[in-house]
């Protein structure tokens, strides 16, 4: 009776002890930042005991400290129900948070921020850590994620592919070279502009309805699968072409709307571009608003039909006396010389102002896409009636076939093996792909292959037979050059390939590491033979089906004689 007693005293000492431990001070040990102690003591200690319980520290699921002067956030980690942390614009160099795991919405914006570790909060929805000193981000743990903003920091890469959820990012000025977007389907507000992005795929974002890129290095855009764009913003980069005619607000103020200019001032930051702007309401019930779109002054923008060219305004008709590519009255962009419309032109012309178009009955022709031939420049791509300049890979043109295309030209002097990333690798001569060739190749840069068809067999392994080169041992589609052995193939046999080839003018004794001791006459097995063979390297040795008889010991009766015969090898 007293062991049970002392047993349950013992139990409720250990449990007051642990409640104790459980329980969390107010001081400078454990919130060592007097504004941040202040704040959680005046809003979460209930009564007033200076000492966190856990039921009080259970309740705390929002902690807002905007603007406090906070240098440092120790003791939030005590939180651990914490759903939602605001801490903008204060004085933090860092910030953990990693026991905060149900956090949701973090806000540390407007800090100086170097380290920002969010691996452990995978609930994590919406995140703001924008004008921080941050170098590098790493989102990859929260899938959750539907609201990023960074921006304002010194990133140089940001990878989003584990954010399926993501439907809204702000990543501007920072030092981004570029983004990979195809899994975030869902994003539907994108804000990337001050960057050094050369290139920006958006075509999987086709919810896409906010779009500020400006002032980056592109030097295309292509916006074909934005249907739901509203807002775009793409002045300040290095294209002259955009083509909205597949986003129907956008096409739809391009078409109807003056196309204005704004020059820039004082107020404006000294902004120098062309828009229109026009008023929508996306759905029932919802807000009366802006959309607009933004352009630098020399870009000419396509919306089906109608295109409208650099600063034009509305255009009334061509200029008297001009030479060259304008509009006419209906928007019809044509070619002029001494101010008539030379309606029989078809080909190639280069304009002053506006580059190298497609002209057809006299008309650039904004709707080609393919390969050209003209009498004068040669073969050219051409997608919506401009040449490809920074087109480079396989073209597929339904008049003219499969070609190697090199700066927006056919590469005729090309002869060799190409790799494209869409289509792989095929072997090329004079610019286009030889579906006919089939045999060895010898590539400068590459080394030999097998080709079939005109690409390279990969799956080949094994011996080929080439008309030019002859005999040789392919393996995943190249010459085995280091081969040196016997090899079987199971349509010609076994042969010797030696550096990669099938020695024809083998004779004799050959020892395979893998297979042992064969005879080979005229590079292949002797499988026929039975007798003794001398061998100008190994000697005397009994043979038996084409291989050494090693299991051999006795007297042997051949040429006349009878001679004695151990392990297989003559012994005189």
């Amino acid at each position: 009776m007293k062991k049970g007693v002392g047993l349950l005293i013992c139990i409720l000492l250990l449990l007051v002890c642990v409640a104790a431990l459980a329980d969390v001070a107010i001081d400078e040990i454990n919130f060592p930042d007097p504004a941040f102690r202040e704040y959680v003591k005046t809003s979460f200690d209930i009564n007033g005991d200076g000492i966190f319980s856990d039921e009080e520290i259970s309740k705390v699921t929002s902690i807002e400290v905007d603007g406090k002067k906070i240098a440092n956030m120790a003791g939030v980690g005590f939180f651990t129900e914490l759903r939602t942390l605001s801490c903008i614009a204060n004085k933090l160099t860092a910030l953990d948070i990693s026991r905060n795991t149900k956090l949701t919405n973090l806000m540390c914006n407007e800090n100086n921020i170097s380290v920002l570790d969010v691996s452990k909060n995978v609930e994590l929805k919406s995140l703001n850590c924008g004008s921080n000193n941050l170098s590098t981000l790493d989102v990859s743990k929260n899938a959750a994620l539907t609201d990023l903003a960074c921006y304002c920091n010194n990133l140089t890469s940001l990878d989003l592919s584990g954010n399926p959820a993501l439907t809204s990012l702000e990543c501007t000025e920072n030092n981004l070279t570029e983004l990979d977007f195809s899994r975030n389907t869902l994003l539907k507000n994108l804000h990337c502009y001050d960057n050094r992005l050369s290139k920006l795929n958006v075509s999987n974002c086709t919810a896409l309805k906010q779009f500020f890129c400006d002032d980056n290095n592109l030097a295309a855009l292509d916006v074909s699968n934005n249907p739901a764009l509203e807002n775009f913003f793409c002045y300040g980069n290095n294209f002259t072409t955009l083509d909205v005619s597949n986003s129907p607000i956008l096409a739809d103020a391009v078409r109807n709307k003056e196309r204005k200019h704004n020059q820039g001032n004082e107020d404006d930051y000294s902004w120098n571009y062309d828009y229109w702007e026009k008023i929508i309401q996306s759905g029932p019930g919802e807000t009366i608003h802006d959309s607009i779109l933004i352009v630098s002054p020399n870009v000419t923008v396509i919306a089906g039909d109608v295109v409208s060219r650099p600063s034009d305004g509305n255009q009334e008709g061509p200029i008297a006396g001009y030479t060259g590519l304008q509009a006419d009255a209906d928007g019809v962009w044509r070619y002029y010389e001494s101010g008539l419309a030379q309606t029989g032109y078809n080909g190639l012309y280069c304009d002053a102002n506006y580059g190298w178009w497609l002209v057809r009955n006299g008309a650039i022709d904004f709707g080609y896409t393919g390969l050209w031939c003209d009498p004068n420049f040669g073969w050219w791509l051409i997608g919506n009636g401009q040449i490809c300049w920074d087109y480079t890979g396989f073209w597929n043109d339904p008049n003219y076939g499969w070609w190697l295309i090199g700066g927006g030209t056919i590469a005729k002097d090309y002869n060799g093996l190409w790799y494209d990333e869409d289509h792989g690798w095929w072997l090329v001569r004079n610019g286009a792909i030889d579906f006919g060739y089939t045999g060895l190749w010898c590539d400068p840069n590459f080394g030999w292959w097998l080709i079939g068809g005109g690409t390279i067999c990969w799956d080949y392994n094994g011996l080929w037979n080439d008309p030019n080169v002859g005999w040789w041992l392919i393996s995943g589609g190249a010459i085995a050059k280091d081969y040196n052995g016997l090899w079987c193939d199971a349509n010609y046999g076994w042969w010797l390939v030696r550096n990669g080839a099938i020695d024809f003018s083998y004779n004799g004794l050959w020892g395979d590491p893998n297979f042992g001791w064969w005879l080979i006459n005229g590079g292949t097995i002797c499988w026929d033979y039975n007798g003794l063979w001398n061998d100008p390297n190994v000697g005397w040795w009994l043979i038996n089906g084409g291989t050494i008889n090693w299991g051999y010991t006795g007297e042997y009766n051949e040429f006349g004689a009878t001679w004695n015969i151990v392990n297989g090898q003559l012994v005189f």
